[in-house]
């Protein structure tokens, strides 16, 4: 088994109140982050026949990610988020019918393939169209590996059934405190308290952990084995945008998975690491130099 993560789901371009276009969707900043850890993701995604669409997949070429498994549409367009921000928070305006809501599991690979693969990601705003989400389920019999799952809950793009659908087969969890309460409200956990809450969700999904993040005060991981770690940053920083944060922890959880970290270590590089990109505008830094301090604090040599 190789160490290539999957990471399924939308790749598109945040759209900033300046007109300003980053390059987003929680499943892609993920796998850009992993590039630049050295880990070689593939994402299976979908591009519109436009000049967005052409735009991710050049700019997948230079930060040397594969394009394998994005295939491109003739009908509906490359991704699209509006972005307001109000103190920097950001609020999100959604488009319908969008490329990633296509994505052909017929149009990647042999489905033998899927197996030799370390990690599978995805999250739940790609299961909002059938097509997407039927393409996930023909995969995931064929992979073997950890399951990481990511609640965005975006409304109107989910259900109760997209929570469900996105608990099974799942062995990480993560969320922010927000979407918490709405899955163990919507799943009708009898429980008092986030720690009771957390241990309901492992027992009751068989999960092996549940991360939930905090914002500004860090993040929380619920063990299976009942251990409670919290880390928060580990000094005061100016915030300049939030969109991105919760993807960079989730890329470096998914790092120390694979690295075998300690889950304490993985935690505390997590916070650090999405404390730094919200120093910065938009999720996905366009220099390897970024990069550069953690890879040498953390001994990773590529």
């Amino acid at each position: 088994m190789n160490g290539s993560p999957l990471i399924f789901g939308e790749v598109l371009f945040d759209v900033y109140p300046d007109k300003t276009e980053k390059l987003g969707g929680a499943p892609f900043n993920i796998a850009w982050h992993l590039q630049a850890f050295g880990l070689n993701p593939v994402l299976i995604s979908r591009v519109g026949s436009d000049h967005r669409g052409r735009k991710i997949l050049s700019l997948m070429k230079k930060w040397h990610m594969t394009v394998k498994g994005i295939t491109i549409d003739p009908l509906y367009p490359t991704g699209v988020v509006a972005i307001t921000l109000k103190k920097g928070e950001p609020s999100f305006h959604i488009l319908p019918e969008q490329s990633y809501d296509h994505i052909h599991y017929a149009d990647f690979t042999d489905s033998n393939k899927f197996k030799d693969y370390s990690l599978l990601y995805y999250g739940t705003l790609a299961l909002r169209n059938q097509e997407s989400s039927s393409s996930l389920d023909r995969i995931k019999p064929h992979f073997h590996g950890n399951i990481f799952v990511d609640i965005n809950l975006r409304t109107p793009w989910w259900n109760k059934e997209i929570i469900l659908k996105t608990l099974n087969h799942a062995a990480w969890l993560k969320c922010n405190e927000e979407e918490f309460k709405t899955i163990t409200s919507v799943l009708n956990l009898n429980s008092a308290g986030e720690e009771q809450w957390a241990c309901t969700l492992i027992n009751n999904y068989h999960l092996d952990s549940v991360v939930i993040t905090r914002g500004e005060r860090g993040a929380s991981l619920y063990t299976r084995t009942g251990n409670i770690i919290s880390r928060g940053t580990r000094s005061k920083i100016e915030v300049l945008d939030t969109v991105g944060a919760g993807d960079a922890l989730s890329a470096v959880l998914i790092l120390g998975i694979l690295k075998k970290w300690a889950r304490e270590v993985m935690l505390q590089r997590a916070v650090e690491f999405a404390a730094s990109i919200c120093q910065m505008k938009g999720a996905t830094p366009d220099s390897l130099k970024f990069y550069t301090p953690f890879l040498k604090n953390w001994n990773l040599n590529l």
